[in-house]
């Protein structure tokens, strides 16, 4: 059975009827065919004119509702937009013709359907060959058909943001070029119209001001056969035509040279607006947000090491990140120490093979500051051949003075022992230094064979520079470097010397601590052992 539509009765008719109550003829839509208005001169132009007006009005208020919410608004984007839109008209041919207009605003919609189809195509070709496999695997295998999916879709739904967002841009500046030709293509219609059906009087009045040839270039303004015109062809041209060579590179780098930092300083100026408005917005946004203060401990056995945090949640979680960075990065590690020693020395000696490196401070832990805010005092002392089953982290800690620490000062001990191995250091009197040697003697396996006790007086520059001389001071062991070497027989790896080739292990542990480090069996064990590994064998 055939259905019946009541036309009165759709909405659009309804819609169309409100649109055109004040019509001649309400519920019909009249086009005014193409063509000059009826009228005089007066009436011509108001028709123009509000004709121009209205259909431009309605345009932009189109783009704007459509466009303006998913495009967000900057000062760079509006001078980048200006400078395009400046450039475009400045290189214009205003003798472009109606013919090559139609064409252009042709050559649009093909433009448009190409982006549309490949939009189009690129969502189909991600639901066939992408989406639909992936469900099709989750009936079979759920956590694996999830993850494609969820690897599928996000990548389907940038590809297709990235093709849309395309699409609405290109699409935007393609119909806002089209207005524009074929607002000029009326307006030029417009005025050829004008010159052509003008009376006497209103001509005279136009050669008087324009040029008794005037009505000539309006006649042949848009023809075929026209000469393109465009202000950069103009400023060209009016270039080209001076004769000196020095005026005419002079005009011309001016002209490039102007333009160009035209543009550059518009691209900073607004680039310093979006930033100085992206400052307000984030000072607002923290006035809004709630702030607080936060005392970090990146090392919780040192508690005289802290940092005050302050600002919103994200800003406390930022430098928390970088503070927790900074401490992984230089935690046990000796930053700054250079130790040398002459060149024949280092060849000549023999690597011993077992040595601790001890690190005192003038302070008992972390933070190596004093109250006042000054840098703890700093020093060491290398013990050689140390008896591999004294390697334990108490007693080496008990050996060079516990948590007590020792005096150090001005006296230079330098103890010699029978392998040729050296052991200088520093002990405010010589019974202070006697018994921290008598320690230290417990975990080595040589004998001494001399000791040189020397005191450095307060004299000449130590005198005069006060940071030279020694004062007394009690030290405490803050740090341990234990190294083993080995002799190896590959000679392009580890340190060479004139009894063979060494290879190093070193390890860098805590003294100042109560207890020892969760890891040190596991150091001990890996430093006493034996290495057969490639990089020692070969």
């Amino acid at each position: 059975m055939p259905s019946l539509i009541h036309l009165p009765s759709l909405v659009s008719s309804a819609v169309r009827e409100a649109l055109t109550l004040n019509s001649p003829n309400p519920g019909f839509r009249i086009i005014r065919p193409e063509g000059a208005p009826e009228g005089n001169f007066i009436e011509k132009t108001l028709s123009y004119v509000g004709s121009f007006f209205s259909s431009s009005i309605q345009y932009i208020g189109f783009a704007l509702s459509v466009f303006i919410p998913i495009v967000s608004f900057t000062w760079t984007s509006l001078w980048g937009s200006l400078v395009g839109t400046v450039t475009y008209i400045y290189n214009f041919n205003w003798n472009i013709s109606d013919n090559q207009i139609d064409q252009q605003i042709s050559q649009t919609k093909i433009v448009v359907a190409s982006l549309l189809g490949e939009t189009i195509g690129n969502a189909v070709g991600y639901l066939v060959c992408g989406i639909v496999p992936a469900a099709a695997i989750a009936t079979i295998n759920e956590p694996l058909g999830l993850y494609l999916l969820e690897e599928v879709g996000e990548e389907a739904l940038e590809e297709f943001a990235a093709s849309l967002a395309t699409l609405i841009l290109v699409s935007f500046r393609l119909a806002a070029r089209n207005f524009f030709l074929s607002q000029y293509k009326n307006l030029r219609r417009m005025v050829k119209a004008y010159s052509s059906n003008a009376n006497p009087a209103i001509k005279s009045i136009i050669n008087s001001f324009l040029g008794s040839d005037v009505g000539g270039a309006i006649a042949a303004w848009g023809e075929e056969d026209t000469k393109p015109w465009s202000f950069a062809l103009a400023a060209d041209e009016k270039i080209n035509n001076i004769q000196d060579p020095a005026e005419q590179a002079f005009w011309e780098g001016w002209y490039d040279g102007s333009k160009d930092a035209c543009v550059e300083a518009g691209y900073v100026l607004a680039g310093g607006l979006d930033s100085w408005l992206m400052r307000q917005r984030l000072e607002e946004l923290t006035q809004v947000e709630e702030t607080c203060l936060v005392e970090m401990f990146p090392d919780r056995e040192c508690e005289d090491e802290s940092h005050l945090l302050y600002g919103t949640g994200q800003q406390i979680k930022t430098q928390a990140m970088t503070i927790m960075s900074s401490h992984q990065m230089v935690e046990n590690r000796d930053l700054g120490q250079i130790i040398g020693e002459p060149l024949i020395d280092t060849v000549r000696r023999p690597p011993f093979g077992l040595v601790t490196r001890i690190i005192f401070r003038s302070v008992p832990k972390p933070v190596w500051k004093h109250e006042d805010g000054t840098t703890a005092k700093r020093t060491q002392i290398t013990i050689p051949s140390i008896d591999p089953s004294k390697l334990e982290w108490q007693t080496i800690k008990n050996a060079v003075g516990g948590v007590n620490g020792y005096f150090w000062g001005r006296f230079r001990f330098e103890v010699r022992f029978d392998d040729e191995s050296l052991m200088p250091f520093y002990a405010a009197s010589p019974e202070e230094g006697e018994k921290l040697l008598e320690k230290i003697l417990e975990i080595v396996t040589p004998d001494i064979q001399t000791v040189e006790i020397r005191e450095e007086t307060k004299e000449g520059a130590r005198k005069k520079y006060k940071s030279l001389y020694k004062e007394t001071t009690r030290v405490y062991p803050a740090m341990m470097s234990i190294i083993n070497q080995q002799k190896i027989a590959n000679q392009d790896v580890g340190k060479q010397t004139t009894r063979g080739v060494y290879h190093k292990r070193k390890y860098l542990i805590p003294l100042y601590t109560t207890t020892p480090p969760d890891d040190f069996a596991v150091i001990k064990q890996d430093i006493l052992t034996t290495k057969s590994s490639p990089e020692i064998t070969l």
